[in-house]
């Protein structure tokens, strides 16, 4: 008598988890990820050249007068900069520039420490060239001495223009990062759910 003797085949699926299935993003968030590129863009453009034509704003409405010359200017009280518009081969000094009040008080100025220049107005460049701390906002006597050309009285021009500048650079960029690191893991995803489609399919 024959016997058959049923071999029980082994389960070789046996103690094996299914990969996770991928989750397949839909393509609208490519349209995301471009918009938060081009927004950034925008507003870093706007914002850049917002504070540039502020700047320039700012550097006309100094308060001017002729070197060599006397004149009486109405001055910003606080801390301001007075610079040299004109060839700079030859600068007037903080010496050369004399400051009084109406009721013949000395201001005294100090040397500018450093190297700040922008274009004037009147085409030419503006260079700082000393600092003085103007005690209230009112009208005072201006005497100037030394080379020719115009004596400007104003904010520092770099604390305005460079933080402008900067934050428009680091939200334009980081916009576009941001944008670009969207888009790169929205092809990730769908590529990795492709593939497992693919494989399921077999």
């Amino acid at each position: 008598m024959n016997t058959r003797q049923q071999v029980q085949r082994p389960d070789l699926t046996a103690g094996v988890r299914p990969s996770p299935k991928a989750v397949k993003l839909s393509s609208a968030w490519y349209a995301v990820g471009a918009l938060i590129a081009v927004a950034g863009l925008v507003i870093g453009l706007v914002w850049g050249f917002t504070t540039y034509f502020a700047y320039r704003d700012e550097i006309r409405g100094f308060a001017r007068t002729q070197a060599p010359g006397a004149s009486v200017l109405v001055l910003d009280g606080g801390p301001q900069t007075i610079y040299f518009e004109g060839a700079l081969a030859m600068t007037p000094t903080a010496e050369n520039v004399h400051v009084t009040s109406v009721n013949g008080t000395s201001v005294p100025t100090r040397a500018y420490v450093g190297d700040v220049r922008y274009d004037a107005p009147n085409g030419s460049v503006g260079k700082a060239i000393a600092t003085i701390v103007v005690p209230t906002s009112g009208t005072y006597r201006v005497v100037v001495d030394g080379p020719a050309g115009t004596i400007a009285f104003g904010h520092a021009v770099t604390s305005s223009i460079i933080v402008g500048v900067i934050g428009a650079m680091f939200l334009t960029f980081g916009c576009l990062i941001a944008g670009i690191a969207v888009v790169v893991v929205v092809a990730i995803r769908r590529s990795n759910a492709r593939r497992d489609m693919e494989q399921r399919r077999i």
